[in-house]
């Protein structure tokens, strides 16, 4: 039975399972188009919170960012820590408050 919501994890979760498993929630290549528009959105979200520490308002962009982070540490296959970390939390915080806590479900297929 498909959810009709999945809940964002909270400001404590662990990157392994929770984060890394919802942001595989959200196919940013499927809905985005493929790994250079996803990788272009990252990167403009990062050089916008490094610069003045601001994230987008479109939970579409968030979820984007999010999922291109896990692409990326899994494929350097490591946990994020330090700058990294705060980043992909302070986006996953951002997503709890655009979305009130949880998004429409179900799942989208993982890449």
């Amino acid at each position: 039975m498909d959810e009709p919501f999945i809940l964002v994890p909270g400001p404590t979760a662990r990157w392994w399972p929770e984060i890394n498993e919802f942001a595989l929630t959200y196919n940013g290549y499927i809905r985005n188009g493929d790994f250079d528009m996803v990788s272009g959105i990252d990167e403009r979200v990062r050089l916008a919170w490094e610069r003045d520490a601001t994230l987008p308002d479109e939970i579409g962009i968030c979820r984007a960012t999010l999922f291109f982070e896990q692409r990326r540490f899994r494929h350097l296959d490591t946990e994020p820590s330090g700058s990294d970390d705060r980043f992909i939390r302070a986006v996953l915080g951002r997503i709890r408050e655009l979305s009130g806590g949880e998004v429409p479900g179900p799942a989208d297929e993982v890449p």
